[in-house]
């Protein structure tokens, strides 16, 4: 009788000590994923941030390409209406707090100064442009000036 007593203790401590061995595998088979998806997440939010990062600079040299555009132009015009003045600080406020460099700047400002003048004006101001640059006569009267562009 204190065989079959001592083989069922001797059985019940080494099943438990089996448990206890199973339980520590598992949990560390669980941490071990855990850790596997932590890293998994990091790379992905490294990608994810090196993407932000890289449409951020395209945003800005969108916003360089426009302010640069917008300016020549409307220097060469030597004039701006109030619309352009809006449109201008709209996009050139974003741009120089993204960074950006002194080229948006100095065409801004100068912009900023010039006299402000009715889309209409503004309109017939790039008329002329246009009507000069192509070589068009633009004496008022003239047959030419009566045609359109």
């Amino acid at each position: 009788m204190k065989e079959v007593i001592f083989a069922l203790i001797g059985g019940g401590f080494f099943a438990f000590i089996q448990f206890l061995i199973t339980r520590y595998d598992n949990k560390h088979s669980e941490l071990k994923e855990l850790k596997e998806i932590l890293v998994s997440m990091e790379k992905t939010n490294e990608k994810q941030s090196e993407i932000i990062k890289l449409q951020g600079q395209e945003l800005l040299g969108l916003a360089h390409d426009k302010l640069v555009y917008l300016t020549n132009q409307i220097i060469k015009r030597g004039a701006i209406t109030l619309k352009e003045k809006a449109n201008l600080k709209a996009i050139y406020i974003p741009y120089k707090n993204m960074g950006g460099n002194g080229d948006g700047e100095e065409g801004f400002n100068v912009c900023m100064g010039l006299r402000v003048v009715s889309e209409q004006e503004a309109y017939e101001l790039d008329r002329i442009l246009k009507r000069n640059m192509y070589g068009i006569d633009v004496k008022e009267g003239s047959d030419v000036n009566k045609q359109s562009i």
